[in-house]
């Protein structure tokens, strides 16, 4: 009987692990302490909401939260800016252009006399 040799196996093992490396996404560790109630709280909701483990329950409620956060912060600012524009529109028109002189002439025009 012939033997397996290890070098074989790693090198293939190897490669595999260069090329996927080059199209991997960079992952980072979060490490958290949390009280035993609390894990088992979130253990039990992962189980009942169809999560595969803990973690992808965790990841996905904080990626939730995360987007809303972010969706209002950023409806509020676009709301800000909304907001300066119209009430600088409304403290400082700008002129009236020779069309709408023109309109509100003949509008004029056509409404009785007082």
């Amino acid at each position: 009987m012939g033997k397996i040799r290890k070098t074989s196996a790693r090198k293939t093992s190897d490669h595999i692990t260069k090329s996927s490396r080059a199209n991997a996404v960079k992952m980072s560790r979060f490490d958290t302490k949390l009280p035993q109630d609390q894990k088992e709280r979130f253990e039990y909701a992962a189980s009942i909401g169809g999560y595969r483990t803990l973690t992808d329950f965790l990841i996905s409620s904080a990626q939730q939260k995360a987007n809303e956060i972010i969706q209002q912060h950023e409806g509020f600012l676009a709301y800000e800016n909304d907001r300066k524009i119209f009430f600088e529109a409304l403290t400082n028109p700008p002129r009236p252009g020779k069309n709408l002189v023109k309109a509100a002439k003949k509008l004029q025009s056509l409404l009785p006399s007082k």
